[in-house]
């Protein structure tokens, strides 16, 4: 026994002094990142976990899942995980593809009757990766002065007002816009072709067989869900959470209750092609524009991207006060979840960078972009206000010291003669519309000139009126007191408009601009809401 413990002594000082694993440096990495968002037991928290194949490397849980009751935030709370939802409604319909049911290509109004023409095909591929150009649901509804939260809308309030609209944000495969509507109709896609409940098929199809045994759809918020963490928001002038919580009986864009074991056994399911090779294929293949150009977001609703310089799958979700990111590195069969219950940000990248730093150095360095300064032609011409001709978006681009920036602060630097960036965003110029077309990640936007105008009062008179939108079934008075124009909408809407340009207005982060007939009647105007989400509601003029 002696000899035996003078042989086991010096072997465990010497382990003692070896360096730390690399697993060990990965949780010292991410604990430095988790500390900046753990906020103590009395404040919300959230759940990481990473996995290299089927070995776990990391797991954490910080903060509270229940404020009210300071119950902790585990592993095995469940948490909504937001428009990571989505991916689950792309699958099931991927799975009635492989079922030789749906063709991607197919006229979605083969399935949905009740979507009206808009002048060309929309397929069932644009909404899969939200090329269609439908308006999200719940910004129409905001439009109507009820946005989400306020009311507890139901599936057959959101296919309803989709059905409604009398136009789009773009024809359909032209451009690539974020919105909600496109997985409503496809929840009611899957309904129909598969003739189950949708619920019914999510289980039976997708989460049984991935071994989802604490995931399931919020179909009715009203439901107990033992286990389940609330979501909270942060009120910064009174210094207090607040619950914060997703109200409504509307799912398949989002509302998937579920957890970090089951995310980690979603993608280890795909890891191991368990939906059958051409639904692997289906699932990664990129979205693709008319003109060509291949989009990040794949038809199984997840970006496919370099993250931190490493092929990625991955989605990130935002309901209310919850936010989630679902990763997964293919080339080095690496996993991280991340569920939280109301911090203001995940940090993403810093997170990615860690694990993948600590996996034998697995990131890539990122190509940099070659910039040189601007020509003296090109500061000269460029200078001036900018206005999307899709949606309410303006840039405003500024002279400083024979350099250009934004009004933002982002300088713009040549990448071509006729091409700028700021790094993340490209901006290419044409001399023959005075334009420039805009770039970011996957949105292609032009943007025109305009002129900045002042309006006296008696200019404002002849906007005023009533004006009512059949698109979202709603009556707005626009008035003028004390020189500024008001719009004014039931039951609680009084926003003073701040001019933009000739004809537009502001309120707040949407745009108003409106339509004048060739006999220089006002015939209307069209909202644009600043998210992007939905453009062009027109608003027909009742009366002056």
């Amino acid at each position: 026994m002696k000899k035996l413990l003078s042989l086991l002594v010096p072997a465990l000082l010497l382990l003692a002094l070896l360096p730390a694993t690399a697993q060990d440096k990965l949780g010292k990495s991410l604990d430095k990142i988790i500390d900046q968002m753990d906020k103590g037991r009395n404040a919300p928290g959230g759940t990481i976990a990473v996995s290299k194949g089927t070995t776990p490397l990391y797991s954490r849980s910080f903060g509270s899942a229940d404020l009210e009751h300071t119950i902790n935030f585990t592993e095995n709370t469940i948490t909504e995980s937001g428009s990571v939802a989505k991916q689950f409604t792309a699958t099931a319909v991927l799975l009635l593809v492989n079922d030789g049911k749906i063709n991607p290509e197919d006229d979605i109004r083969k399935y949905i009757p009740e979507l009206k023409y808009y002048g060309d095909t929309m397929r069932v591929r644009h909404l899969l990766t939200h090329t269609s150009g439908l308006k999200d649901w719940g910004v129409l509804f905001a439009m109507a002065g009820a946005p989400r939260g306020t009311k507890a809308y139901t599936m057959k309030q959101a296919l309803d007002v989709i059905y409604r609209q009398s136009g789009l944000n773009f024809p359909p495969g032209t451009q690539y816009s974020y919105s909600n509507s496109n997985f409503i109709v496809l929840y009611e896609v899957v309904q129909r072709v598969s003739g189950m409940p949708f619920t019914s098929f999510c289980k039976q199809r997708i989460f049984d067989p991935a071994g989802m045994s604490h995931t399931q759809w919020r179909d009715d918020f009203r439901n107990i869900v033992p286990g389940r963490a609330q979501a909270y928001g942060y009120n910064k002038t009174e210094k207090r959470y607040y619950l914060d919580m997703p109200f409504d009986h509307v799912i398949a864009a989002g509302a998937l209750l579920t957890t970090s074991g089951d995310m980690l056994n979603w993608n280890r399911f795909w890891a191991r092609k368990g939906f059958g090779e051409k639904v692997s294929v289906l699932r990664i293949t990129p979205g693709q524009l008319k003109d060509g150009r291949n989009i990040h977001y794949a038809l199984g609703a997840v970006f496919v991207n370099p993250v931190q310089g490493a092929n990625c799958i991955s989605h990130a979700g935002l309901t209310a006060g919850y936010r989630t990111w679902v990763a997964y590195f293919p080339e080095t069969d690496i996993t991280i979840v991340v569920l939280c219950n109301g911090v203001e940000k995940i940090p993403t990248e810093e997170i990615a960078a860690a694990v993948l730093e600590n996996d034998n150095g697995a990131t890539k360095k990122k190509k940099s972009v070659k910039t040189w300064p601007l020509r003296d032609e090109q500061v000269k011409a460029y200078p001036g206000t900018y206005a999307a001709i899709r949606g309410h978006h303006i840039i405003e681009i500024e002279k400083k010291n024979e350099r250009l920036y934004f009004a933002t602060g982002a300088e713009l630097l040549a990448m071509t003669k006729d091409t700028l960036t700021t790094g993340s965003r490209k901006m290419v110029y044409s001399a023959d519309n005075n334009s420039f077309l805009s770039v970011t990640g996957e949105d292609t936007v032009t943007y025109r000139r305009v002129f900045k105008t002042n309006v006296n009062e008696a200019q404002l008179a002849a906007y005023k009126g009533t004006y009512y939108s059949s698109d979202v079934q709603t009556t707005v008075n626009l008035q003028v007191r004390n020189g500024r124009l008001y719009f004014v909408r039931y039951p609680a809407t009084n926003a003073a408009l701040s001019p933009a340009y000739l004809d537009a207005f502001f309120m707040g982060n949407d745009l108003i601009k409106f339509a004048i007939d060739a006999k220089q009647t006002i015939t209307g105007f069209y909202l644009s809401s600043g998210t992007g989400r939905a453009d062009d509601v027109f608003f027909r003029r009742s009366s002056q």
